[in-house]
């Protein structure tokens, strides 16, 4: 239907009135001769009408065609460059350089602990601790320290319910994005279990 269109605007542009017969294909091969001749083109005026007749709005496509009469074949998009890094942070981000940097106190909500499951052979060689303040055992790993007897540590570890050792948080910042602490940057003091 594009096509059409094209025909349509050469015809228009060239003032053919319709008893003149005009030819809509050597109106097009006239225009494509002479392309200037579209510039006094009412296309928003054509636009309207084809909107009024259901094709939806098609501003942009008789725009287009117009531009393609004009330099056939020629590639009206903007070349392509690569962002820059500061274009990419703020992709990335939508932060600026100015807004989001290093050393900057910024809030988040932890929403989850990152914990690395003990493997078979050190679950073999795991001492559990025994607090004798309170007379409860420890796993070693995941640091819980509610079990009464040494075999309830090992259930824990046979029925695989230990989560494993904490390696760090996970952290939502305020402007969306996604983090991670380690257990080590977690504070000045040591932190054994971020619980």
């Amino acid at each position: 239907e594009t096509y059409e269109w094209a025909r349509k605007m050469a015809v228009d542009a060239l003032e053919y009135d319709d008893e003149d017969g005009a030819n809509p294909a050597g109106a097009l091969e006239e225009i494509l001769e002479a392309p200037e001749r579209l510039k006094d083109l009412d296309l928003d005026a054509f636009a309207e009408e084809l909107e009024r007749q259901g094709f939806g709005n098609k501003s942009i496509t008789l725009y287009d065609i117009r531009a393609e009469l004009n330099s056939r074949y020629k590639d009206l998009r903007q070349p392509f460059h690569s962002a820059n890094p500061e274009e990419i942070f703020d992709m990335l981000t939508k932060e600026t350089p100015e807004t989001f940097y290093i050393g900057k106190m910024v809030t988040a909500t932890v929403f989850g602990i990152a914990r690395k499951k003990p493997k078979p052979d050190q679950l073999d060689q795991a001492n559990p601790v025994r607090n004798d303040e309170t007379g409860l055992w420890q796993c070693p790993f995941c640091l819980k320290n509610d079990f009464p007897e040494l075999s309830d540590v090992w259930n824990h570890f046979d029925a695989g319910a230990c989560p494993g050792q904490a390696t760090g948080v996970k952290l939502r910042l305020d402007n969306g994005i996604l983090g991670y602490i380690y257990i080590k940057n977690i504070s000045d003091k040591p932190v054994a279990n971020p619980d």
